[in-house]
């Protein structure tokens, strides 16, 4: 059976919207494993590879409940370290971030036992949750697609834990071990405007 994983964080949001209402949920890592379950979850294995704070494991397997074809024993509370994220919205499209628990990044030794995977989706939320050797180790030791999501390496936290928009500066050491770059409107064309990524005439 063909093995797909999913990397990245599963973040307690706290959620206000522009109507005053408040949504928890769990998010990032949940939506594309399960939607992969919904898809073709009786033909593939779905592995979610996270850190997570302790308190919040079992809670985690339960969102994953009932759905075929997910493998949870990459879910690791070694360090007892995960995402907590604030968003607030001002209005249907602009809101305010801010984070106040941080997952250890995944690191070569998560992926020891995974490099027989077809496909690796790395999906950061912010700068310092994968680590480039992560994927130098996977280019070198497998033969799985990379597929990796822009939207960690340009966002930063402050240290007030206020989330921004940052230049992925060192984005030249990472392109050449990924194979699909992933990146939404708004990524490219701020991109493009400053330069940072060459879009061919």
């Amino acid at each position: 059976m063909k093995r797909i994983a999913i990397l990245g964080p599963i973040p307690r949001d706290h959620i206000v919207t522009h109507n005053g209402d408040l949504i928890q949920k769990w998010g990032c890592v949940t939506h594309p494993v399960i939607a992969l379950s919904a898809l073709a979850g009786e033909k593939i294995e779905i592995v979610p590879v996270c850190h997570l704070r302790t308190v919040d494991l079992d809670n985690v397997k339960e969102v994953f409940h009932g759905y075929k074809g997910i493998n949870l024993k990459h879910l690791s509370t070694k360090n007892d370290q995960g995402d907590i994220i604030s968003l607030r919205f001002l209005d249907m499209n602009n809101r305010l971030e801010r984070q106040t628990g941080f997952m250890d990044p995944i690191m070569p030794e998560d992926m020891s036992k995974l490099l027989d995977c077809k496909v690796f989706v790395f999906i950061p939320i912010s700068d310092y949750e994968i680590s480039l050797d992560t994927l130098k180790f996977l280019k070198k030791k497998s033969e799985g697609v990379i597929v990796f999501d822009a939207h960690g390496p340009t966002t930063a936290c402050l240290v007030t834990g206020e989330r921004q928009r940052k230049f992925w500066i060192d984005r030249d050491q990472w392109l050449p071990h990924i194979d699909v770059l992933k990146m939404n409107l708004d990524l490219i064309l701020q991109s493009w405007r400053n330069q940072l990524i060459h879009i061919p005439s």
